[in-house]
């Protein structure tokens, strides 16, 4: 039985790699597929535009902003005198997020006193805008954790710090593309079963396929 499988599979794919068809279908499609799939299909937000609105201007809301322009995923830096100016922007999708520092924020925080920042996001784009918000959120919380560190009478809380392996630099594509490999190569073997039944027919031989 099982010499049987193997030579069926063995005349298959003979016939398959003799028709310039089948091994057009089998090799070309899948390739170009996982380019672009890999390239296109990611969560990552790259490049984006974030404006800051600092009427602060005092050494905090600069240290903070210097933070956001030293990041990788903000590549475009955009500073308002105005915030009416910035909404503006954002409304246009010139920019996709805000970041505005109050006139008292710097003086707040050195008073030991609660001090917010405003962020205003595009909510068109509600999956990139979570994404954002997330990128904000991890700069000024490792941000504060270094003024808790610097202060010795506060107590600096227990934070979970994962490390990642196999994919440290957390490249989304590491992580999309086995799984692409594998639907492809089902796909694919499907289309070609799906050829090998039709030529069959077309040639008189599928009762003997079913017989072998």
């Amino acid at each position: 039985m099982i010499k049987r499988i193997k030579a069926l599979i063995k005349k298959e794919l003979i016939a398959v790699f003799r028709d310039k068809k089948s091994r057009y279908i089998l090799i070309i499609p899948p390739i170009i597929q996982l380019v672009i799939f890999s390239l296109a299909a990611t969560l990552d937000v790259k490049n984006i535009a974030l404006g800051i609105c600092n009427e602060d201007m005092g050494k905090i809301s600069i240290e903070l902003t210097e933070r956001f322009a030293g990041s990788k995923t903000f590549s475009q830096i955009k500073f308002y005198d105005n915030l009416a100016k910035a909404e503006d922007d954002l409304v246009m999708q010139k920019i996709s997020s805000i970041l505005h520092f109050d006139s008292s924020f710097s003086k707040k925080l050195l008073s030991n006193n609660d001090a917010s920042v405003q962020v205003i996001l595009d909510g068109r784009k509600s999956n990139s805008t979570q994404i954002i918000l997330g990128y904000i959120n991890k700069i000024i919380g490792n941000y504060n954790l270094e003024i808790l560190k610097s202060n010795d009478n506060q107590t600096v809380p227990s934070i979970l710090i994962p490390r990642n392996w196999f994919n440290p630099n957390l490249i989304y594509q590491w992580f999309t593309v086995p799984g692409l490999v594998a639907i492809l190569a089902m796909t694919t073997s499907l289309s070609v079963t799906a050829l090998s039944i039709s030529r069959e027919k077309e040639i008189g031989t599928f009762e003997q396929l079913l017989v072998s």
